[in-house]
C-alpha cells in the first residue's frame, strides 16, 4: 500500500477527532497494523469520528451504543473481525449517508458496500463479505470524510 495515501487516511481520521491524545496516537498505531479490524475497535473509530462517543472512551462504550441504536451486529464481539459489508453498514448509519433504492428497500451490508463503493468511498474489490484491514478501514474513513465535506 502507498505509505502516503496511509498516513493521509489517518491525519483525516485524527482531524475529525477532537483533542486527539497519546493514547488515541497509540490506538490508531495498532488499529492501523491490524491485519483484520476488530469490531469493537471499528465501532470506536467510526463513532468518535461521527461524534456519536467522545475521544477517550473505551471501544465497549462504542458497543453499548451500537446496541442502544439498534446497530449491534448480532453474535460478534468485540475482538471478532469485521467484514467489509459489515464495516460499510456501520459507516452508512453513523454518518447518516442516505444510499440508493436497493439500500433502501433492503438496506444491509451487501447495499451498503455497493453505495459506497459507487460514491468512490470504497475502492478497489467492493466485495461485502471480504476481510477488512486496519489501514483499509481508516482509508474508507478519510474518505468518507472527504464525502461528507463535498471534496469527493
Amino acid at each position: 500500500m502507498n505509505r502516503r495515501m496511509v498516513f493521509l487516511a489517518m491525519g483525516l481520521v485524527l482531524t475529525c477527532v477532537a483533542g486527539v491524545s497519546a493514547q488515541s496516537g497509540a490506538f490508531m498505531d495498532r488499529f492501523l497494523e491490524e491485519p483484520a479490524a476488530a469490531y469493537g475497535d471499528a465501532a470506536y473509530l467510526v463513532l468518535v469520528g461521527a461524534g456519536l462517543i467522545k475521544d477517550g472512551e473505551a471501544p465497549q462504550r462504542a458497543l453499548a451504543v451500537l446496541d442502544e441504536r439498534g446497530w449491534a451486529i448480532a453474535g460478534k464481539g468485540a475482538g471478532d473481525p469485521l467484514t467489509l459489508g459489515e464495516f460499510a453498514f456501520l459507516v452508512m448509519r453513523a454518518y447518516g449517508i442516505p444510499g440508493g433504492l436497493m439500500y433502501h428497500l433492503a438496506p444491509g451490508p451487501r447495499y451498503a458496500t455497493r453505495e459506497l463503493a459507487y460514491l468512490e468511498v470504497i475502492q478497489g474489490k467492493g466485495r461485502p463479505g471480504s476481510s477488512l484491514s486496519g489501514e483499509r478501514a481508516a482509508r474508507i474513513l478519510g474518505r468518507v470524510l472527504d464525502y461528507k465535506e463535498g471534496r469527493l
